[in-house]
């Protein structure tokens, strides 16, 4: 919470078995969610304000603040094309939703020391890291325009009240 970010069980890490077993977690991605209907009729859907990412840790967050659990099962799979709708993590859009989103997320979700710590590593770190990698990896200006246009919105909502 501390950063804005989201981190999935095992990412980048070989799997050695420590992912076997069921256990709680903080959040699933959308595209594997089995969620129950009390827990849509008591929390409602995924939130439209997000329209593409975060929607589901948003989700996941709000059923988790009212006591039900978030729960990974390791005998559950699915193959799951990553950024098959949205064109790619370098795309324009995806640069300029995932930047917003985790600025609506952090208003949503977090305290005011969390949105602190935020900004200042929003601003002072990975705001230029993503530039750089958008720019010298990538080469894409356009998706540096949209995640400096993410990041004015995010900003702007941050501070609406």
């Amino acid at each position: 919470m501390w950063k804005g970010q989201s981190c999935h069980i095992g990412y980048n890490k070989i799997d050695k078995g420590e992912y076997d077993r069921t256990r709680e977690v903080d959040y699933l991605e959308g595209s594997c969610f089995l969620i129950k209907n009390k827990v849509v009729n008591h929390i409602g859907m995924l939130d439209v304000q997000y329209f593409l990412y975060w929607e589901e840790t948003d989700f996941c967050a709000r059923a988790h603040k009212v006591g039900y659990n978030i729960v990974y099962v390791p005998k559950a799979k699915i193959w799951h094309k990553i950024a098959a709708a949205s064109g790619g993590t370098s795309n324009t859009l995806s640069a300029y939703y995932m930047t917003r989103n985790r600025f609506l997320f952090m208003k949503n979700h977090a305290s005011l020391t969390q949105v602190i710590t935020f900004l200042l590593y929003s601003i002072l770190f990975q705001f230029w890291v993503t530039c750089i990698i958008l720019g010298i990896y990538y080469k894409n200006i356009g998706a540096i325009r949209s995640f400096l246009k993410g990041n004015i919105e995010g900003l702007k909502i941050l501070i609406k009240k």
